[in-house]
């Protein structure tokens, strides 16, 4: 799923839970918000993720104007976790049945 189709998926669980008939059928309520609370979190960890490539990337720039190499490879060594902590949540989903 794209991050749009997951926006406009969790756009229209929202309007689903805002509906006070619900909670008529339980099951349902609960996949909803199950399905929910998923989307959220995903896309929270996106924007975080998008969030800390972007700040290393500053990072680098600055320790290279500054002619500091401990600057950049401190950026560097955080880009490197960051690309692991993606790939896992990669596998993740894919596991999950949620990369289809």
């Amino acid at each position: 799923m794209t991050i749009d189709k997951a926006r406009a998926r969790l756009a229209e669980l929202n309007k689903q839970a805002e509906d006070p008939n619900l909670w008529n059928d339980t099951q349902h309520a609960q996949r909803v918000m199950q399905e929910r609370t998923a989307l959220e979190d995903q896309l929270t960890s996106i924007s975080r993720i998008e969030q800390e490539l972007d700040d290393q990337a500053t990072m680098i720039e600055l320790g290279e104007a500054e002619n500091d190499q401990a600057v950049v490879a401190d950026a560097e060594n955080h880009l490197r976790a960051l690309k692991a902590d993606a790939a896992r949540r990669e596998l993740e989903a894919l596991l999950s049945g949620e990369g289809r």
